[in-house]
């Protein structure tokens, strides 16, 4: 059973959400030059389009639409998740090298509680992204108007080959809620689960951080040789296309690079548990 006890991971969660919707924000504002138009209305030298503040406030509405805001609003965020994931990693190795030990007399088994300070930390890190998520995107289903026209936006088709090709159209807060969740819930928690069973095979703290992301940005880097010889398979190799899915796809096959990772994580995590068992 998830305590959510540890302080660390707390306060790492709530940092990520504060982290997660000033991020946001500073993206829309520098995108939309809030702060210059700002100063221009308190100046009394507003342009033509925003003399007030309700005015500027509907410029913003009207820039930042539902799926440029999804888009373009989270790219900052976007860079920095797999940055973000492995914090819960170095967490738990760092309890794992420490206090773990004492801590396992309250346990019925240390491969119990093995497997509940994992699960707890790497849920840590992808609750605090998700949860910052879910308050913008909850924000902009009320604040921002879902364009028919989707110009400088590009056609998204993750999942249309499960729930058909106009399912991005026709339920564009539906798509960008699952997409949401799988960018958001799904791949740092996943990272994060790889960087703790990696502290059963490396020694070093800073090890554990900056492997997944080697696995990240080589996995890219080689999909990008990939594409130089045939662009319509070179998005299964890379492991951030997730981030920016678009073009024909088949869904089931981007998951291949994290499956794997989940396979990794899976294989480090028996060896350990088996050992103490042993």
């Amino acid at each position: 059973m998830l305590r959510f006890k540890d302080p660390a991971g707390k306060r790492i969660c709530l940092w990520l959400i504060l982290f997660f919707v000033i991020a946001v924000v500073v993206q829309v504002c520098v995108d939309c030059n809030v702060l210059q138009k700002s100063l221009e209305i308190i100046l009394n030298v507003p342009d033509r389009y925003t003399e007030t503040f309700g005015d500027l406030l509907r410029y913003v509405g009207f820039f930042y639409h539902f799926d440029y805001l999804m888009i373009f609003g989270f790219f900052f965020f976007q860079i920095l998740i797999i940055f973000i994931a492995p914090i819960g990693g170095a967490l738990f190795c760092r309890r794992l090298k420490t206090i773990m030990n004492m801590e396992a007399s309250r346990y019925p088994s240390k491969k119990k509680l093995i497997t509940t300070k994992m699960l707890e930390y790497s849920a840590y890190v992808s609750l605090g992204t998700y949860i910052g998520f879910l308050i913008v995107f909850i924000a902009a289903c009320f604040l921002c108007p879902v364009a028919d026209d989707i110009n400088g936006v590009q056609y998204r088709t993750l999942f249309c080959d499960w729930f058909g090709n106009d399912f991005y159209m026709n339920f564009r807060h539906a798509y960008w809620l699952l997409e949401g969740t799988v960018k958001y819930l799904f791949i740092p928690f996943v990272y994060s689960l790889f960087s703790c069973s990696l502290s059963f095979a490396v020694s070093k703290t800073y090890l554990v951080y900056f492997l997944p992301i080697v696995y990240w940005f080589g996995g890219t880097i080689l999909g990008y040789f990939v594409h130089q010889i045939d662009p319509n398979i070179f998005q299964y190799f890379s492991p951030s296309f997730i981030m920016a899915c678009s073009g024909e796809v088949v869904t089931i096959l981007v998951f291949i690079p994290h499956l794997i990772i989940l396979l990794l994580t899976y294989l480090l995590y028996r060896r350990a548990v088996t050992s103490y068992e042993g």
